[in-house]
């Protein structure tokens, strides 16, 4: 896969729609032939180059700065399975006609932005499995095309926003593994979950 810093040249492209980096991260995989045997990794091309060791790699790296707001036309953003970091600029809130946003499996941290809520085209949200500190946008409900919100693996914290019951298309909501030792926000009782 792809590796490196991701390319600031990138944020030139102002007309882009649909940017797919996503799943970069890793490099171990277990290959078979179509006799259904395991072909040694360690040998590219059906084992034509002997001594060729994949090392792992980790994706794309960088940040999700302020640059973020000139993809005005953007629909589709996958960045998933890399390595980015940092905190996710409120300049996401510029992308208006953006429907899917994965932004799972990084290393990204501190809180969902607020400005997130300003995407009313979103289909699918998922920020699964990164480092992020926050609670649901309690203007959550304000985004009724969603139909996919992945937040599982975070920091969670808070309520879960009313306005989330209302999401009439939404398919499949993942708020699994997001308890915060200092102040869980799924409660697990006799009553059940809060």
């Amino acid at each position: 896969g792809l590796s490196g810093e991701m390319p600031r040249e990138l944020y030139d492209l102002e007309n882009l729609q649909l940017l797919n980096l996503a799943d970069q991260y890793g490099g171990n995989r277990e290959c078979t032939g179509t006799d259904g045997s395991v072909v040694d990794i360690n040998y590219r091309m059906g084992g034509l180059e002997r001594g060729v060791r994949l090392e792992e790699n980790l994706g794309l790296t960088g940040t999700l700065g302020s640059e973020i707001g000139v993809w005005r036309s953007m629909k589709g953003l996958h960045l998933s399975k890399n390595s980015l970091e940092g905190e996710i600029s409120e300049e996401i809130g510029k992308l208006k006609y953006l429907r899917f946003l994965a932004l799972n499996d990084n290393f990204i941290g501190g809180s969902l932005p607020s400005s997130i809520t300003k995407l009313r085209n979103l289909k699918h949200l998922r920020f699964g499995d990164n480092f992020l500190i926050s609670s649901l946008p309690s203007d959550l409900g304000r985004m009724t095309d969603l139909q996919i919100i992945t937040a599982n693996g975070n920091s969670m914290f808070g309520d879960i926003p009313d306005g989330l019951y209302g999401l009439k298309k939404l398919v499949a909501l993942r708020l699994d593994d997001t308890l915060m030792r200092q102040a869980p926000w799924l409660v697990v009782s006799n009553e059940g979950i809060t």
